[in-house]
């Protein structure tokens, strides 16, 4: 039996207003994570350019990448089982577990925003999300990949410093990749952000410099530096973020803290630019 709707029914008006609303948001989803995306390809095209004359073997770059993205993966479901821990302790359910089933990103995404909000904005409160649950675990495990591909792969070669750079860098945009389709979720600001200044490659090319001059040194006293300063970086510019709504100075904090480190990844950009075309004698 054919069932007859009546042509501009209230009940069409809401489902048709429903359907776009959630095409709509896909659709900016999308366009973000492609201008995103844009950024990461980008800085790949670039790094691998800088390598034109002295190319690292064959099919490594593809490798850093993807290993740089298996690591966001794997800290990233390591990092919401401690919220849904947490979430199971104080209220007796697993809402992102709950979320994930329901085969939603946006959900997922939502249930995680909602447990954070519901917890009052402390100093312990910022330290443990923009240092214990973002920076430390997310610089250790780029930190990990990185020493994997220029000491197991020997990728540092010749120029040991501009090399572990450019390794360090290409697996941060693997990583940044995946970040992206987490945080983005068609919201154009947030892409625009992430977009104009890559905070996984700014620190990342900091942790390379370090291990480079390790390298070249012979010495392991570079290794802190390499890991110390990209957790610092990144954990006080996540912890800005969550303090935002505390007062109208932390918004003022967070943006100088943005602008510094846009002209840091320009800068840093310049450097190996110009560092690309010196064959030096190793220490470069």
């Amino acid at each position: 039996m054919q069932t007859v709707r009546l042509k501009g029914s209230s009940t069409d008006k809401i489902i048709t207003g429903i359907s776009n609303a959630v095409n709509f948001k896909k659709i900016m989803f999308i366009l973000c994570y492609i201008f995103s995306i844009a950024v990461s390809v980008f800085l790949v095209v670039k790094l691998v350019g800088y390598k034109k004359n002295d190319p690292f073997p064959k099919g490594s770059v593809l490798w850093m990448i993807l290993w740089g993205a298996w690591s966001a993966v794997f800290i990233s479901f390591f990092l919401l089982s401690i919220d849904e821990i947490k979430a199971a302790v104080n209220a007796g359910s697993f809402p992102i577990l709950e979320a994930f089933k329901s085969g939603d990103p946006f959900a997922v995404k939502e249930e995680i925003e909602e447990l954070n909000e519901s917890e009052p904005v402390t100093f312990s409160y910022l330290f443990r999300e923009a240092f214990i649950e973002a920076s430390i675990p997310e610089e250790i495990g780029k930190y990990i990949v990185s020493l994997y591909f220029i000491f197991q792969k020997k990728l540092s070669g010749k120029r040991p410093i501009f090399n572990s750079v450019v390794c360090c860098g290409l697996v941060a945009l693997g990583f940044e990749m995946i970040e992206d389709v987490m945080y983005i979720s068609g919201d154009v600001f947030v892409a625009v952000l992430r977009g104009v200044m890559p905070l996984h490659f700014c620190v990342q090319v900091i942790m390379g410099y370090f291990i480079g001059k390790a390298i070249v040194s012979g010495s392991r006293f570079w290794h802190l530096p390499a890991l110390l300063i990209p957790i610092l970086i990144h954990g006080i510019y996540d912890g800005t973020i969550f303090a935002l709504d505390l007062s109208d100075w932390i918004l003022l904090i967070w943006f100088v803290v943005y602008i510094f480190l846009i002209a840091l990844t320009v800068g840093e950009l310049i450097i190996l630019h110009r560092s690309r075309i010196s064959h030096g004698d190793g220490s470069q």
